[in-house]
């Protein structure tokens, strides 16, 4: 079968993406257009901009309705051209089908598209021909000539009146009577149908009405316009009424001392049936213009959807040559795909031919002879395939092989550090990193000759270039390391990887922690030194004391010589066996420690009990325990754990000078089911170099001291089971780590 492309989440991604950037183009050039479109028409005030914005729309859709078909008819016209560069089967016969149709229908529909867009434009000639547009102006000028007659009659008769009423001085008080029948006699004398008096002070004085008026329902002049025609000479104004409009002429009366001193207005009514005639020829000539302003967009948007269906006369019609010429050229294309696939390796691509193509022509055969090699080639792929499935088990094998090997290494208490053929770290085990104190997510990759820059792990750089300069297969050598402020001593080897033809394809490094065994030999050997010494003093100890004895003795039994000399030498040399013995039975305790009796103890109790030796004797010193949570008892000796703590309390008490602070906390480990002890001091504290040292018999900083003090604290806690370290107190002296294992020992 023919396989289909499927399409993966980026690309479909890329494709949502594209699809959405296209609308957005089309939405923002549609918004460009019509903005630009509407802000260079010429519309009027009274021109609604909604019906522009219609227009302009739809013309704008038409518009971008074009641009899409154009570019669909483009695009298949790009995309036959390089089908045809690229020689594809069937392009030309493709192209020559897509253009006889194309010249068949794209005469006629564009001449058939001019002659629409002629007749279009006749059309719209004769809608909106001047003779209609002159009529329409001709009315409405006698409808504001007629306002503007009933205007200057009606400030011309109000000018007259109020010169009258000056003249005659009809407003004073007295005068009312007369000034009453004079209105009215002029608002019939005149034709008018009301005219109102106001005083100075913007209050009505009179009225009249004409006989045809409802006084009821006539609107008079507001306060606000009689007090403006009172700052002026004359005015004129149009107020709506119920059943029509009324038209004042107002006119203020002015003494001879030039002060206001009323107004008088006049008033015509126009029925509605008039004012609605007038406003329908207003109205009428307002829409024709809006509809002429839009007559140009009309055209254009009947000329755009003849041009429409032209563009789609002639798609269609290339469209169908496209069906048409793919039909008749799909299997040499399907050929020519099949083939490429074949060459890419997939074998299950199939031409599927429909049962009305089918036939007996070299094309049918072709499709056929294709259809048989893909499949035997199938087949032969899938021995194959089945041969290779053993080949896959021993590579699975191998890979187990080599998962069991590194889980060897990461459980092995020995440090594995290895190279590929390059120099760069490839492998580094939990064992090493412990050691070493580094993590291997930080030195996998890099070269070791970067890696191991640092000066606590520069040895080791050194060792992988000695390797390399020697041309030996391997070298070991014993190193010391300097690492958190301890000194360890590791056994490393370092040796080349070899493959089974003997090429060399990497380095790998061996370590394993020696600092405890070597320690562990150099008490044992001191201790035969001890035993060696102690035997070797003793010896002559006993005869040098007793002959000094025995010449003092006769010395004082002859009673000659001077005697206070004699005894002072005699003396002397007692005393100086006597110290010499008393350094031998130090090396004697030493490599003969007191037998070892372990019981359950409390040791926060214990060094409780160690401490108030110290509190009355040592008023300088202050000793401080931490007690830890939940200590459990210990398999211990007390006798040699007091010991261990009375030789640590005494070393900080000298390092301070007798002056200064100790710290004592317990800590139970229960993961590591241990309990760890600490001993601080706030003293000089001890330098790198001696730390190693500090340990081993006959080793001392002092100038009085033997050396044996901490070996012999050393040697109680080994026989306990535990561990015993040295490290700086920060931020000054010396701790003591002790880890005892709860268990018994």
């Amino acid at each position: 079968m023919k396989t289909k492309k499927v399409e993966s989440p980026r690309e479909a991604a890329l494709k949502r993406r594209r699809n959405v950037i296209v609308v957005a183009a089309l939405i923002l050039l549609f918004i460009i257009l019509l903005v630009i479109e509407v802000t260079t028409q010429d519309i009027s005030a009274s021109s609604p901009v909604g019906n522009y914005v219609i227009f302009y729309s739809f013309y704008n859709i038409i518009f971008m309705l074009l641009l899409i078909l154009v570019y669909l008819i483009v695009r298949n016209i790009v995309k036959l051209y390089f089908e045809r560069e690229r020689l594809e089967p069937g392009a030309k016969f493709r192209t020559k089908l897509i253009v006889s149709f194309f010249l068949l229908t794209s005469i006629p529909s564009v001449v058939l598209f001019f002659y629409a867009r002629f007749l279009i434009s006749q059309t719209m000639e004769y809608w909106f021909s001047v003779p209609i547009e002159q009529s329409l102006q001709g009315a409405i000028r006698v409808s504001e000539q007629y306002y503007d007659d009933i205007k200057g009659r009606a400030e011309n008769f109000s000018s007259i009146i109020g010169k009258s009423i000056l003249r005659r001085n009809l407003l004073a008080e007295k005068n009312k009577k007369y000034l009453r029948n004079y209105i009215k006699s002029k608002v019939n004398e005149y034709d008018m149908d009301v005219i109102y008096v106001y005083n100075s002070s913007g209050k009505k004085v009179m009225e009249a009405y004409s006989k045809d008026v409802d006084e009821d329902r006539v609107i008079k002049p507001d306060d606000d316009l009689i007090k403006k025609i009172l700052s002026k000479e004359k005015l004129s104004t149009v107020i709506p009424a119920d059943e029509g409009e009324l038209i004042y002429g107002l006119v203020s009366l002015e003494n001879r001392r030039k002060k206001k001193i009323g107004v008088v207005a006049v008033g015509y009514y126009l029925p509605r049936s008039l004012t609605e005639d007038i406003k329908s020829a207003a109205m009428a000539f307002e829409d024709y213009r809006q509809k002429e302003i839009l007559k140009k967009p009309i055209a254009n948007t009947y000329v755009g959807m003849f041009a429409i269906v032209t563009i789609l006369v002639i798609f269609a019609a290339m469209w169908f040559g496209l069906q048409l010429a793919k039909e008749i050229t799909i299997p040499i294309k399907q050929l020519a795909e099949g083939t490429r696939e074949v060459s890419n390796g997939n074998l299950d691509f199939h031409i599927d031919i429909k049962v009305s193509d089918k036939s007996e022509d070299e094309i049918g055969i072709l499709v056929d002879s294709f259809n048989k090699m893909t499949n035997d080639i199938k087949m032969k792929e899938l021995a194959l395939q089945e041969k290779n499935l053993s080949l896959q088990k021993t590579n699975r094998e191998l890979d187990r092989r080599r998962s069991y090997i590194e889980t060897v290494l990461e459980n092995i208490g020995t440090g594995v550090i290895s190279l590929d053929i390059w120099g760069r770290i490839t492998t580094i085990n939990s064992a090493a990193e412990e050691m070493l104190h580094i993590k291997a997510s930080d030195f996998t990759g890099k070269l070791f000759k970067d890696a191991f820059s640092t000066s606590k792990l520069d040895p080791l750089k050194k060792l992988f270039l000695e390797l390399e300069e020697s041309g030996n297969r391997s070298i070991e050598d014993e190193v010391n390391l300097n690492i958190k402020g301890e000194v360890f001593t590791f056994m490393i080897n370092v040796s080349k990887l070899f493959d089974s033809e003997n090429n060399e394809i990497g380095v790998v490094m061996v370590l394993e922690n020696m600092t405890e065994l070597i320690r562990a030999q150099r008490v044992a050997a001191w201790r035969e030194v001890a035993r060696r010494i102690a035997h070797e003093i003793k010896n002559p100890l006993t005869p040098i004391k007793l002959s000094a004895q025995r010449l003092k003795k006769k010395y004082f039994q002859e009673g000659n010589g001077d005697k206070e000399v004699f005894v002072s030498c005699v003396d002397t040399i007692i005393q100086e066996v006597d110290d010499l013995k008393k350094m031998v039975n130090e090396f004697s305790n030493f490599a003969r420690m007191p037998s070892f009796n372990p019981v359950d103890v409390n040791i926060k109790e214990l060094a409780e009990e160690t401490i108030s030796l110290y509190k009355t004797s040592m008023k300088n010193v202050k000793i401080n325990i931490n007690n830890g949570k939940d200590i459990p008892l210990l398999k211990l000796d007390p006798e040699q754990i007091k010991r261990v703590f009375i030789n640590l309390i005494d070393n900080a008490i000298e390092s301070m000078d007798g002056n200064g602070e100790i710290n004592i906390s317990f800590e139970y480990m229960a993961d590591l089911q241990t309990v760890k002890i600490e001993v601080s001091d706030n003293g000089r504290g001890i330098p790198p170099n001696v730390k190693e040292k500090l340990f081993l018999p006959y080793f001392s900083t002092k100038k009085s001291g033997t050396g044996l003090g901490l070996a012999i604290v050393n040697s109680i806690i080994s026989e306990h089971r535990g561990y015993i370290r040295v490290k700086d107190n920060i931020p000054r002296g010396t701790t003591f780590v002790i880890e005892l294992p709860v268990r018994g020992v």
